[in-house]
């Protein structure tokens, strides 16, 4: 099949040949975006040109209905990934990721909190098991054990649960997101629990129970690790792909009100606001440090307030 590009400001298509000779559009100068398909067969092409066999990749708790969505987002934004010279996540591990957010999924979505992404995660690192004997008899059982860099996994940050921590490059957990969730639901401090892992175990059932779900802009990561990232224009590119893919389904079936659908990241919102997303419901990220005296700090504090009280207002249990 004949590979084609095309500018996704200005919509002018090119040719492989064309995309060869100049990478930009050359009427504004955006970075070309691979068209391998036609838009009413993409999950069929995909699957037929990557010979994907759906069956093979395992997922517990992802409802059927989105496998096909995860893998025609992760393609095309793989596709993005490699134009820019860099090696994108494996399928295994989106799915893997996916298998863990949907574990955690409340009963009754109530409030629905949108992160960048999870941080990357090799095929590799995902083989590495959690030993289940170390979890807390707290923890749910039945859940995934793969070792996945996100905030529902229990192994992220806790090398001492792994099978195989040596091989997990850098395992220094989310603890930026486990205070955000504290903060935000008023949870008891650690002391009152006996280890880290009964306290974050409880932290987790707790934001479920209140009906709060964290979802991924992006399938893939936008974080390598060690403050590494994909540039940031292969970030506007592939967070859009994702959300109309796969993210903005999942939450118009969830049949909840924009208003209760926050995004952590300033950058993911104004890469979402206008053609994607409307409204100001939005926090900085939790590790963004601004000077006491600056206006940013000043922003940060009322915009994380604003999100409390819409969190109080409609997760009242």
């Amino acid at each position: 099949m004949s590979e084609t590009f095309y500018c996704r400001k200005c919509g002018r298509s090119y040719s492989s040949q064309e995309r060869k000779d100049d990478k930009f559009c050359r009427e504004c100068g955006t970075w070309l975006t691979p068209k391998l398909i036609n838009k009413r067969t993409d999950l069929e092409n995909i699957i037929k040109i990557n010979k994907i066999d759906l069956d093979e990749y395992e997922t517990n708790f992802v409802p059927a209905k989105y496998k096909g969505r995860i893998v025609e987002a992760h393609e095309i934004g793989s596709q993005i990934i490699k134009n820019a010279g860099l090696v994108p996540e494996p399928l295994e591990t989106a799915f893997l990721i996916e298998d863990y957010r949907w574990f955690w999924k409340p009963e009754e979505v109530k409030f629905i909190l949108v992160v960048e992404s999870h941080v990357y995660t090799s095929d590799k690192e995902i083989k590495v098991k959690i030993n289940p004997n170390k979890l807390p008899r707290s923890y749910p059982k039945g859940g995934p054990l793969n070792f996945g860099k996100v905030v529902y996994c229990l192994g992220y940050g806790e090398p001492g649960i792994l099978q195989t921590p040596e091989i997990i490059k850098n395992n220094p957990g989310t603890k930026d997101y486990i205070g955000l969730f504290k903060k935000f639901t008023n949870f008891p401090d650690k002391k009152e629990f006996l280890t880290s892992l009964e306290w974050k175990t409880a932290l987790l059932k707790h934001i479920k129970k209140k009906g709060i779900w964290l979802l991924d802009a992006s399938v893939h990561a936008c974080a390598i690790g060690k403050r590494e990232r994909l540039p940031h224009k292969v970030v506007k590119q592939i967070i859009p792909v994702s959300w109309n893919k796969y993210v903005k389904p999942i939450i118009e079936d969830a049949s909840i009100d924009e208003e209760f659908v926050w995004i952590i990241g300033k950058q993911v919102h104004d890469i979402l606001t206008g053609k994607y997303i409307q409204g100001s419901n939005w926090i900085y990220q939790p590790n963004a440090i601004f000077s006491k005296d600056s206006k940013w700090f000043k922003v940060k504090k009322m915009k994380e307030s604003e999100l409390i009280e819409a969190i109080n207002r409609r997760c009242e249990n």
